[in-house]
């Protein structure tokens, strides 16, 4: 009886080792980096895109606004604007109070001239070239006195 009792835990010793060690050995990575299977075929490795990022500024002077930005990862491009999409290209939207204002195809500053007095909401949005929004953007909160000021 203990004979058999030391015989089946032995069983289960070398099982579990063999398929400890061969769970280990199954995936290496290689030279580059990419997992490889023991059989030597690489295991496809997901490609990402960078993320398009907007940096956006904007200075008031009286009832005057001046923005200026940055795009990163992402094409402003006239090329294909308004046509179908290209992976990583498009243009910006500006948008006042709600209203769509200009759509930039290229990095420029935008100048606001003559805004009315008021609370007013500013905000420039990364857009396809098909303008379906990419949800990168930027939003200002601005307040003209008056006067102007």
């Amino acid at each position: 009886m203990m004979k058999n009792r030391w015989f089946a835990m032995a069983n289960t010793l070398l099982l579990t080792v063999g398929i400890a060690a061969g769970c280990t050995g199954i995936y290496h990575p290689d030279a580059m980096g990419n997992h490889v299977l023991a059989g030597g075929n690489p295991i496809a490795q997901p490609v990402y895109a960078a993320v398009p990022e907007l940096e956006a500024q904007l200075i008031k002077e009286g009832n005057k606004a001046t923005i200026s930005y940055t795009v990163k990862n992402f094409k402003l491009s006239a090329e294909h604007f308004g046509k179908k999409h290209v992976s990583g290209e498009g243009h910006l939207h500006l948008v006042v109070d709600g209203e769509p204002k200009v759509m930039m195809k290229e990095q420029s500053r935008i100048i606001l001239e003559n805004i009315p007095p008021g609370k007013h909401t500013i905000k420039l949005t990364l857009q396809q070239n098909d303008h379906k929004p990419l949800h990168v953007e930027k939003e200002f909160h601005i307040e003209v006195k008056g006067g102007g000021g």
